[in-house]
């Protein structure tokens, strides 16, 4: 689930979104999945790192990740295809 990339219908990858997660620092993307993690568990980032295994903290990662996904627009995709085509991607 984590590592997966979204695909459409037909099997063709979603176009890649920048999120805010792309321009936080590497290190510190725990911390922010642990505060996601938090708010949908009701639990302090402190709580979530201290007291779930690295393995359930992937999970929690997983559906977190599931729970907030959407899915792009017909008219984002369609405007991605046409950067696609015209060369600007």
């Amino acid at each position: 689930m984590l590592t997966k990339t979204p695909v459409d219908d037909t099997g063709k990858p979603y176009p890649k979104r920048i999120t805010g997660t792309d321009v936080v620092p590497a290190h510190e993307h725990d911390v922010l999945m642990a505060i996601e993690i938090g708010k949908l568990w009701k639990m302090t980032p402190d709580e979530v790192v201290v007291s779930l295994t690295a393995s359930e903290f992937l999970r929690r990662v997983a559906l977190v990740r599931a729970h907030s996904w959407d899915q792009p627009t017909d008219s984002q995709i369609a405007k991605n295809r046409h950067e696609r085509r015209i060369g600007k991607r």
